[in-house]
């Protein structure tokens, strides 16, 4: 009677593990990432980053992006983690600021006129405010 080979049954049984992984992760994977993308699709991009268990801000992204210009400065003051992370790609096509490094009479930075809103009849530079898990909108 032969004796099995060592390599041989190594090859068997790496064979066996690697079709019941092949069975098991593409199935769990996918499911998970199939529901983050309708959960992206129906939320949509703001609501999907900033308003889940840890982050808030969608509202002030998805105002300053329905109320300014795509070429706007969009000046940014506060605490940079958290939140503020999002936002410049969120933004994206108008430029984040640091609000401390423009004069306050500036009315554009770069090229790209700082963007304005009115609020309670008083007109002035729009500011988004990291609170570190929440982002805020000023008029400053």
């Amino acid at each position: 009677m032969a004796r099995p080979r060592p390599r041989l049954l190594l090859a068997v049984l790496l064979g066996i593990h690697l079709a019941w992984v092949a069975g098991r992760v593409p199935h769990a994977v996918t499911a998970k990432r199939i529901a983050e993308v309708r959960a992206f699709e129906t939320s949509g991009d703001c609501a999907f980053y900033l308003d889940g268990e840890h982050l808030s801000g969608a509202d002030a992204v998805a105002w300053v992006r329905s109320n300014t210009t795509t070429d706007a400065a969009i000046l940014f003051d506060g605490d940079r983690k958290g939140s503020m992370e999002f936002a410049p790609f969120l933004l994206f096509p108008r430029l984040l600021v640091d609000a401390n490094a423009v004069p306050s009479g500036a009315t554009e930075h770069g090229g790209r006129p700082i963007a304005h809103a009115e609020r309670d009849g008083r007109r002035a530079r729009i500011v988004l405010v990291g609170r570190g898990t929440s982002l805020e909108l000023e008029l400053r």
